[in-house]
């Protein structure tokens, strides 16, 4: 029999995997809201931003959703992701943020769109 450790790993990358996967497509929705708006986006912009990014996750993975908490799109821990850093002269330059687990901002658990790794592969070799 498997360690409880080992037997919890696997439910923990995948939520993992799954946060990494809403902060990027909010990451790739910036530009996008920055050519609509002309400005970047605001902490009150995230249901804007969500908005589209479920958009672009449904057409990039038909009769899949992102997880919400009302309007705004959620973590796997039921928490809303936030904006934070947004430099109005570059669209790229806002930071997604996911709480992580815990629900509690600035502890290790937390993830930044800042943060991770831009090779795919890290991620998929990551769930083996």
């Amino acid at each position: 029999m498997k360690h409880v450790s080992e037997r919890l790993a696997r439910p923990i990358r995948v939520a993992t995997l799954a946060c990494v996967m809403a902060v990027d497509e909010l990451s790739e929705s910036v530009p996008i809201f920055h050519n609509a708006y002309a400005r970047a986006p605001e902490r009150g912009d995230m249901v804007l931003l969500s908005e589209i990014a479920a958009s672009r996750f449904a057409s990039r993975y038909p009769g899949r959703v992102l997880p919400r908490v009302g309007r705004k799109i959620a973590d796997p821990w039921g928490h809303p992701f936030r904006l934070r850093g947004c430099d109005a002269r570059w669209k790229h330059a806002c930071e997604l943020v996911s709480i992580g687990p815990d629900g509690v901002t600035g502890t290790r658990d937390d993830f930044s769109s800042r943060e991770l790794p831009d090779d795919e592969t890290y991620w998929t070799e990551s769930l083996r």
